[in-house]
């Protein structure tokens, strides 16, 4: 191999002495005899060179998402028909379809629809590619996603349908309403589509209670059913819930409490439905009796310094005191002399020696 100086010293030499088509020629020359040392060394070396590095290897997933958002239409066909599965989401459960609905690519849309992607497929967060498409203002595509049969009733994790999350005034939101009066939507059924959850799980905790199930039973996350209820303010589910003496102060993995979460999500981007429900579970909780505010997270966090709605965070600062109050009300009582003391008291302090009283002066 001819060293870096060496190079660079006949390079200023060519530059001199040589024409621009025979400094090619001695180029292309010293580059056919690098290639020819290169084979002769690697039929020697055949039996010592390293083992080649294994190429990284992707899921079928994660090229078809991959190919979807570059919007390769070709690429996304030869990998449907190859047979990888299109409602193969990544980690967040976002699909193929819901990535093209986001980007607006309306022929990589119907091609996964017309391969059988689900149109109604949810996220991680509950999102369906429609939702995707009426919070991005694509009328078009959400067009093509109804007539191929998507719910336009479906609710997200904030209690949202799509009609709910599109940009005011827009084409999108007036053909979402639209949409709802061909059907005879009415406000009803909106809200019966936001409860359907949430009756699900109550219908369970009934039938749970008749055969005298335990509803205090745990999820994976240390969480209780009660937590579940405040964290999506499913209102009906956490009256019932306390009907059957379930554990109001039951902490996860992490320490929260039912308060905790109720606190936390009702935050102001979520929507205005849900604050208004987890607004009522937190009067709801703040009422029982045994519910105690001052837990504290495995991070010292108390329900008050994470909630961020300032209604929520008043109601919650209220409570703080009046369960301060009440605490120092119990410990006076407790601390107070029974009846049985004070007459102790009075007869042992009237047969006490005369000296042990103090001598007026």
């Amino acid at each position: 191999m001819v060293e870096h100086e060496t190079l660079v010293k006949e390079y200023y030499e060519d530059q001199k002495a040589l024409t621009t088509s025979e400094r090619l020629q001695k180029a292309g020359r010293r580059r056919a005899e690098q290639i020819k040392r290169w084979r002769e060394s690697a039929k020697n070396d055949t039996g010592s060179r390293k083992k080649r590095i294994p190429k990284i290897r992707f899921s079928s997933n994660i090229i078809l998402l991959d190919a979807a958002a570059r919007n390769d239409v070709d690429e996304v066909r030869k990998l449907l028909l190859s047979g990888v599965d299109p409602n193969q989401g990544d980690d967040d459960g976002l699909t193929a379809l819901h990535q093209s609905c986001i980007d607006d690519f309306e022929d990589v849309v119907r091609l996964l629809i017309e391969h059988g992607a689900d149109v109604n497929a949810k996220d991680t967060e509950s999102w369906t590619p429609l939702h995707a498409a009426a919070t991005c203002g694509h009328k078009n595509i959400c067009k093509i996603l109804i007539d191929s049969g998507a719910n336009i009733l479906a609710v997200n994790a904030d209690q949202s349908i799509s009609f709910d999350i599109c940009e005011e005034n827009s084409e999108c939101i007036y053909y979402l309403q639209n949409e709802m009066r061909k059907r005879n939507i009415t406000q009803k059924d909106i809200e019966n589509a936001r409860r359907a959850e949430e009756m699900k799980i109550l219908a369970d905790v009934v039938k749970n209670a008749e055969m005298s199930g335990d509803v205090n039973v745990l999820d994976s996350d240390g969480a209780t059913l009660l937590h579940l209820a405040a964290a999506n303010g499913y209102v009906d589910l956490a009256r019932r819930l306390l009907g059957e003496a379930i554990s109001i102060n039951a902490q996860d993995h992490d320490g929260w409490t039912p308060l905790h979460a109720a606190a936390c999500w009702m935050q102001p981007e979520v929507s205005v439905v849900l604050l208004d429900f987890q607004f009522l579970i937190i009067s709801l909780l703040s009422r029982v009796p045994d519910i105690d505010p001052f837990i504290e997270t495995r991070f010292k966090e108390r329900a008050v310094q994470i909630a961020h709605d300032k209604d929520c965070k008043a109601l919650l600062e209220d409570l703080e005191r009046e369960k301060s109050k009440l605490n120092s009300l119990k410990l006076n009582t407790q601390n107070r002399p029974t009846e049985a003391d004070q007459r102790f008291l009075i007869e042992r302090t009237t047969t006490l020696p005369k000296e042990c009283y103090r001598q007026s002066s």
